[in-house]
């Protein structure tokens, strides 16, 4: 941690420890943001200057009887495309009953966004425009809903370090 944060190092463990009692779930959220969500809030700051960009946190959380992968990377994929009862996609998802409404509003979201560059569909919470103020973001899960600077305080405590340096990686990596 200290080749990606410095000083930062143990305020960034502390924090999510706290928020993530469990050792193994803290790291894997550490590792999340690090290498998924902080860098795609970068580049959606930094496209927002040019250009309108709607944000989403997928917050469905897998149920499936093989293995706990909780709100893995790509779980949002069979629910973008419609695929929830198939056997591959029910053997990652889990065979929650929300599965078929959060399908309805990820596509008609997609579409909407398609079809008018906004991705605010027919009745669904209007989806915000992201900006590094407000920082609206469409939430879709359980309680599919447009939030304010979601996991905020995991985002502020890495003190604008994004992404990683070459350097941080290879130390990550070698670890």
């Amino acid at each position: 941690m200290g080749a990606i944060v410095g000083e930062r190092a143990q305020a960034v463990l502390n924090t999510y420890e706290t928020l993530y009692p469990k050792w193994g779930d803290a790291v894997v959220q550490v590792a999340s943001d690090l290498i998924m969500r902080l860098p795609s809030i970068r580049l959606a700051e930094a496209a927002g200057t040019h250009q309108p960009v709607y944000m989403y946190l997928f917050t469905y959380r897998s149920n499936s009887i093989y293995q706990n992968y909780g709100s893995a990377h790509a779980m949002e994929l069979p629910f973008v495309f419609g695929t929830v009862d198939e056997p591959e996609t029910i053997a990652f998802t889990g065979r929650d009953p929300i599965r078929h409404e959060l399908a309805e509003k990820m596509m008609d979201a997609w579409v909407a966004f398609a079809r008018t560059g906004n991705p605010t569909a027919s009745n669904a919470p209007v989806w915000q425009v992201y900006d590094a103020v407000s920082r609206q973001t469409m939430e879709f899960g359980p309680h599919s809903r447009v939030v304010s600077d979601p996991l905020g305080e995991q985002r502020k405590i890495w003190g604008g370090v994004m992404p990683p340096t070459e350097k941080a990686w290879k130390v990550m990596l070698a670890n």
